[in-house]
């Protein structure tokens, strides 16, 4: 059986497939006499329209919800071509947690990720598919599921004004981190170990921009009062607690990380080198989006450059 995405479902006809999403839409009322319910499953490929017969254990289950809000869920059925493209009959349908999630950021409906943050919340998938640590991927998979987060993630600014100030700039900001600071451990020839530290830290650095920057102005809270860092703290201190009980190691480190991102300014007093390249990435970053190349450069001190050579044939 094949674990898919909604993307792909074209191309599993008349197969079992297992799908992994969130559950946004139950319509009971039309369907009920026919003895099905009608679903819609969304990921961040796309949404999916569903059937699951009321007879069955998954259609007793969405009879007694309420509401969807939103449930991340696995499901296991058969793709069927019909005059509208292709469905999924549904055979078992199950509530799942972060523990349970392959990869949380596959799991935000479309509609969650903006237009200007897709290709990144793509890089993003891709690096929770290729962290080696379980440990590690799970931790991020709890914050992405964490409704405090996720979707609010998805959809922040980086800044105010400043840089990556547009709706989903703030993924677009912090993968930019965690890639470069994952290009700078390799140049360094850091230990896997300590790259993949290094690029969670970078990843989840600004999470409380969230908080203190949102998605548009007036700001959710007066940056001026509170720090974006220690916001960062506050948002992932359950999920650090948790890391703390599984892979105590790994959250010391990573604790330490965003302590010192948040409390100290100086690099020079940094005990793990990961502090550093965090540093050094997220400057770089923000340096190269608000425009510090050679052309913003002349065209700041208004020096009409001509090519030498062109000045001695003019001559």
């Amino acid at each position: 059986m094949k674990l898919i995405s909604t993307n792909q479902l074209v191309s599993t006809v008349d197969e079992d497939v297992c799908l992994q999403a969130r559950l946004t839409v139950i319509d009971k009322v039309v369907s009920r006499a026919q003895g099905q319910t009608w679903i819609r499953l969304s990921d961040s490929f796309g949404d999916l329209d569903a059937t699951v017969l009321a007879n069955t254990l998954a259609g007793q289950w969405l009879h007694m919800l309420s509401e969807p809000g939103n449930i991340a869920v696995e499901v296991v059925g058969q793709t069927l071509v019909c005059k509208d493209g292709v469905r999924l009959t549904v055979k078992e349908l199950y509530a799942i947690d972060a523990s349970h999630v392959i990869n949380a950021a596959r799991l935000m409906p479309t509609s969650w990720v903006p237009v200007g943050a897709k290709d990144a919340w793509g890089s993003l998938i891709d690096f929770i598919d290729n962290l080696e640590s379980q440990n590690l991927r799970d931790f991020i998979n709890a914050v992405l599921m964490d409704e405090k987060i996720g979707g609010p993630f998805a959809q922040s600014r980086a800044s105010g004004e400043n840089h990556r100030s547009f709706i989903g700039g703030l993924v677009v900001h912090s993968m930019e981190v965690a890639i470069l600071a994952g290009a700078i451990a390799d140049t360094l020839h850091c230990q896997l170990r300590d790259k993949e530290l290094t690029q969670v830290a970078a990843l989840l650095h600004d999470l409380g921009k969230i908080n203190t920057v949102g998605t548009e102005n007036p700001r959710p809270m007066p940056p001026k009062l509170f720090k974006h860092e220690t916001q960062s703290l506050l948002l992932l201190a359950p999920h650090l607690d948790r890391l703390q009980s599984q892979a105590p190691e790994l959250c010391w480190v990573l604790t330490h990380l965003l302590e010192r991102l948040a409390t100290d300014n100086s690099a020079l007093r940094s005990h793990f080198i990961g502090e550093d390249i965090v540093r050094y990435a997220d400057y770089l970053s923000a340096a190269n989006d608000i425009g510090k190349g050679m052309t913003n450069f002349l065209g700041l001190c208004g020096y009409a450059t001509k090519h030498p050579f062109r000045l001695k044939q003019a001559a």
